[in-house]
């Protein structure tokens, strides 16, 4: 039987509404919501530096990811 867990890893800020991600536990499928450059509080990192805000952002991915125990890139 299909489980569906979500994954908000303490790294983020915390979810409002939503989670960060979620794993279907029978085939380990993972979904990982919309995310944006905002660090664990919440605040906006690199505000006007489109560079910073991308990198925040895959490194919120990378968080999501590896908190549903994924270890390759």
């Amino acid at each position: 039987m299909s489980r569906i867990q979500p994954i908000d890893p303490p790294s983020l800020m915390k979810p409002a509404g939503f989670s960060h991600g979620y794993e279907i536990t029978s085939g380990r499928l993972r979904f990982v919501a919309g995310q944006v450059a905002k660090d664990a509080d919440g605040k906006v990192v690199g505000a006007g530096d489109v560079v910073a805000q991308f990198k925040k952002t895959c490194e919120n991915i990378r968080e999501v990811v590896s908190a549903a125990g994924t270890t390759r890139p």
